[in-house]
C-alpha cells in the first residue's frame, strides 16, 4: 500500500479516529510493514485510521504540529469524530505529545513509543531535583526551549488535580534512559499505562509491544464492527 500523506480526512465511519505517527526517517507505509494496521483489524478495533507521512523538514520547521491541527484533527472534529488518539514512534512521539499540549481540545488519548523527550542536560536535571513531580519548571528564558515546555506539560500527569488526556507510553528496556528519561515519564504515569519490552529504540522493540497496547487502550471497545475504514490519499 502507497504511503499515506497530509492532507487526509475523508468520509467518517466510526466514533474513534486513530491517528499514525511515523518516525523521523520513515514513511507511513512502515506501519503496514510491521503490520500495525493488521494488527488493529485482528483485535477488531472500532475506528478509523489516519497513517501520516511526514517528511524531516515538517519536524525541523516544527511545521508538523500546526499541520497536523490544520488537516487532520480539526477537520476531524468538524466531521463528528468523538475521539480521536494519536499514536508517535520517536520522533512522532514527540509531536503526538506536543500536539496534545498545544490543542488539547483535538486530542483524547495518546500512545508514544520511544518518544524524543529532549537532550540529556534536560533529563539529567529533572533526574537530580528527584523526578519529575519534584522539578521545578525553569525561568520564562529558559522556557524558550520547546522541550522544556514540554517536559513542564508532562509535570501535570504527576498532579492528579490537572487534567490531562490519556497517555500509553512504551519503550525499549536496553534504551539508553540517562539520555531518553523515559523512567522520568514512567514514574509519573499509572503502572498499567506503560511496557518495556527487552530490547533498544526501533522496530524490533515496538512491534512486540503493539498488541498488548491495543488490548490495554482499545480492548473494551474492541468487538468487530462493519464497515472498516482505513484513511487515506494518494500522492
Amino acid at each position: 500500500m502507497a504511503s499515506i500523506e497530509l492532507p487526509s480526512v475523508p468520509t467518517r465511519v466510526h466514533q474513534r479516529l486513530i491517528v499514525l505517527l511515523p518516525g523521523l526517517s520513515d514513511h507511513a507505509d512502515i506501519f503496514f510493514k510491521y503490520g500495525f494496521e493488521q494488527d488493529l483489524r485482528s483485535a477488531g478495533v472500532q475506528a478509523d485510521l489516519c497513517f501520516v507521512d511526514t517528511r524531516v523538514r515538517h519536524y525541523t520547521e516544527r511545521e508538523i504540529i500546526e499541520r497536523l491541527r490544520t488537516e487532520i484533527l480539526e477537520p476531524a472534529r468538524v466531521s463528528g469524530y468523538r475521539e480521536i488518539w494519536i499514536v508517535g514512534v520517536s520522533v512522532g512521539g514527540f509531536a503526538a505529545l506536543y500536539t496534545a499540549k498545544k490543542y488539547p481540545h483535538l486530542v483524547d488519548g495518546i500512545v508514544v513509543f520511544s518518544p524524543f523527550l529532549g537532550r540529556m542536560a534536560k533529563t539529567m536535571e529533572i533526574r537530580r531535583a528527584g523526578g519529575l513531580a519534584a522539578w521545578t519548571p525553569p525561568t520564562a528564558k529558559e522556557r524558550r526551549d520547546f522541550t522544556v515546555r514540554l517536559w513542564e506539560w508532562l509535570q501535570g500527569y504527576a498532579q492528579p488535580d490537572v487534567e490531562r488526556p490519556p497517555l500509553y507510553l512504551a519503550y525499549g528496556a536496553y534504551e539508553n534512559d540517562f539520555y531518553w528519561g523515559y523512567s522520568l515519564l514512567a514514574q509519573v504515569l499509572p503502572p498499567d499505562r506503560v511496557t518495556t519490552y527487552e530490547g533498544i529504540h526501533g522496530w524490533r522493540s515496538w512491534k512486540p509491544m503493539w498488541p498488548g497496547i491495543i488490548a490495554q487502550v482499545w480492548g473494551a471497545h474492541a468487538e468487530p464492527e462493519p464497515g472498516d475504514s482505513v484513511l487515506a490519499t494518494s500522492r
